[in-house]
């Protein structure tokens, strides 16, 4: 029996990176591949000119990019082809299996990625945008068929690391009094808990007093917060996922 020390992937990054929109989670991307680390981006925010705000000018080449639009349900297919097999026409960086651990496949935003799902599964279904007449029971094919990508993504048959980028959303819980928690946003009440234990880390970006943060444990306002290295990196971490990956790698 191998022991843990053997384990081809108990350093490997799987992290769902929470934030509002302007936290610059996006521009967190540009940290690594600073450190040059080999970026790979399925871009449905269509937000990635930040990078340049961040990115080294010698280090551009080390971040690749398909972007496709969220509200086109032929987008699903799209995103499931190219996360299996990188393949464009001027960029062919083969089956993902052949990825190493200086490679991070990044979903920004996985958000929109859920929304191209549940377009998927309504134009299968001949429903329009307006959901005129839509199944409850749809909300079950959608979440599964998510659900099967993000558990493929993270499975022991890859060795990338992995980066899903989520908007947030407020809810109120009135077994609390009503207070209001922060949640990733995805469609639906199980997908936010269902994703979340898929990844060994979900961080929280954020601003305090101004300046940009990482928050990478369990706040008051936001209950799913992990690190799977508490020891390494602090619950307060400095803006540079670079280092913190670095950090966690050693």
């Amino acid at each position: 029996m191998p022991t843990f020390s053997q384990h081809p992937n108990q350093r490997r990054m799987k992290l769902l990176l929470l934030g509002d929109p302007g936290a610059g989670k996006t521009g967190l991307l540009a940290t690594l591949a600073n450190l040059d680390y080999k970026v790979r981006i399925l871009d449905l925010d269509n937000n990635l000119a930040i990078l340049n705000a961040y990115l080294k000018p010698s280090k551009a080449d080390n971040i690749s990019y398909f972007s496709i639009p969220a509200k086109d349900p032929d987008s699903w297919k799209k995103s499931v082809s190219i996360t299996t097999k990188w393949t464009l026409p001027d960029e062919d960086l083969g089956d993902l299996t052949t990825w190493d651990s200086n490679t991070v496949l990044v979903v920004d935003s996985a958000s929109f990625w859920n929304d191209t799902c549940m377009s998927q599964v309504l134009k299968e279904n001949g429903i329009a945008d307006d959901k005129a007449g839509f199944d409850q029971s749809l909300w079950g094919v959608m979440n599964k068929r998510f659900e099967t990508q993000v558990a493929r993504l993270t499975s022991d048959r890859y060795k990338f690391h992995l980066i899903l980028i989520s908007h947030i959303r407020m809810i109120e819980n009135k077994k609390t009094g009503g207070i209001m928690r922060a949640f990733p946003s995805f469609l639906g009440q199980q997908l936010p808990n269902v994703v979340a234990r898929y990844m060994n880390n979900v961080w929280l970006a954020t601003r305090k007093d101004g300046k940009p943060v990482l928050h990478t444990q369990t706040t008051r306002d936001m209950s799913y917060l992990k690190c799977s290295a508490p020891h390494r990196v602090n619950a307060e971490a400095p803006f540079d996922l670079g280092a913190i990956f670095k950090q966690i790698e050693t």
